[in-house]
C-alpha cells in the first residue's frame, strides 16, 4: 500500500463532497488539474504541504480532514526537561 492512498482517498472523497471536478478544484486552490489527478492516484510520494493546504482550503476542509493520521507527527515533548 502506497503511503499517499490516505491522502488520496481522503481529497477525493471530499472534493466529490463538495460536487468539484478534478478541474474545478485545481482551478479553485491555483495549482494544477494534473496535481490533483496524481494526487488522488496516490502517485504524488511527498506532496508540498503548502499544495495540499490550498486543496484543504478550496474544499472548506480543514488540513488534517486530508492528511491521514499515521502521516501526522505527534507533538514534539521533551523528555530530558529538568
Amino acid at each position: 500500500m502506497n503511503k499517499m492512498d490516505g491522502l488520496a482517498s481522503n481529497l477525493r472523497t471530499a472534493r466529490r463532497r463538495a460536487g468539484m471536478t478534478q478541474a474545478e478544484l485545481a482551478s479553485a486552490a491555483g495549482v494544477g488539474t494534473g496535481t490533483v489527478a496524481r494526487l488522488e492516484l496516490g502517485e504524488m510520494e511527498d506532496p508540498r504541504i503548502s499544495t495540499v493546504r490550498k486543496l484543504a482550503h478550496a474544499l472548506d476542509v480543514g488540513l488534517l480532514d486530508l492528511i491521514p493520521a499515521e502521516h501526522t507527527r505527534p507533538p514534539h515533548t521533551d523528555d530530558h526537561k529538568p
